[in-house]
Parts: C-alpha cells; sequence; structure tokens
C-alpha cells in the first residue's frame, strides 16, 4: 500500500471555534483527499486552543493561541511560529488558505516545504489594509507551486 501524502492545512480559524464557509471548504476538501491517500492536518489558531490537538474525521486539528485579531486577522505569538514549523516539518505538502495575512508571514518563515495556495476570496473592506498587505500577498503568491482559485 502506498504511503499516504500528509497535507498541512493553514487558515486562521477552524472548528470547532466558529461555524463559517471558509473552514467547511477546508472540512470537504480534507475529507475528499482521503480517497487519494492524503491525510490532512488544520492549523489554526484559537482564542480557547485546549486541547491543542483535535481528533476529527478529516485529520488533526492543531490549535494555537490566537493573541489578537484585528480587522478579522487572526495573530499569534511565537509558540504559533514553532508549532507551525513543527507541522510543516511532517508535511509533505503546505496547502495555504487565502486571504490571511499570518499565514502569509508564517509561509515566509517556513521550511521550505512545497506549498500550495486556495484563493478563495479578495481582500475586501479592509482598503487601506489591503493596500499595506498587497506586496506580501504578491511575494507569496509568487512562491507558490501552484494557486487555485475557487470562484
Amino acid at each position: 500500500m502506498k504511503d499516504a501524502v500528509q497535507a498541512l492545512h493553514v487558515y486562521r480559524t477552524y472548528f470547532p471555534d466558529p461555524q463559517g464557509g471558509l473552514q467547511e471548504a477546508i472540512r470537504q476538501i480534507a475529507l475528499a483527499t482521503q480517497a487519494q491517500c492524503i491525510d490532512s492536518t488544520i492549523f489554526t489558531l484559537s482564542p480557547r486552543p485546549e486541547p491543542a490537538h483535535l481528533e476529527r474525521p478529516e485529520g488533526t486539528v492543531v490549535r494555537c493561541r490566537s493573541l489578537l485579531a484585528p480587522a478579522s486577522c487572526d495573530l499569534g505569538g511565537l509558540d504559533a511560529l514553532r508549532t507551525f514549523r513543527q507541522a510543516e516539518r511532517m508535511a509533505d505538502v503546505v496547502v495555504h488558505h487565502f486571504p490571511w495575512p499570518y499565514g502569509d508571514i508564517l509561509h515566509a518563515v517556513g521550511g521550505g516545504t512545497p506549498a500550495v495556495m486556495v484563493y478563495h476570496s479578495d481582500t475586501v473592506r479592509q482598503r487601506l489594509l489591503g493596500w499595506i498587505y498587497k506586496p506580501l500577498v504578491w511575494r507569496t503568491m509568487r512562491s507558490m507551486s501552484a494557486i487555485v482559485a475557487t470562484s
């Protein structure tokens, strides 16, 4: 039997914290890819990350504390950076779910694991912050092996 590919999904929030469309999209991707021998881990931030690891049908959810969430952009601390790097070392591919500026920072300081981006939405409602964020977005996009647009 072929060894499973290890995928690390990266997004700012995940179940059980919020109930949202993007979280459901990640869950569906992780469930659907199990048939292709892809095991998923989901890295996320949470205001209450206890327990830090959750086993769910779609994969393992690895949670670190969200320190702040300005403009709906959860930010983690050094523990989140360390935990992401550990999870990335175990992954064959990192799947960044865009937009999440802190996820772009994680990618920039990551260890070079091949990465793809699932582009879910433009940054809307944050005109000034979007302008500031744009150089990081383009740097991140140029470094991706592939970009999948969902709409």
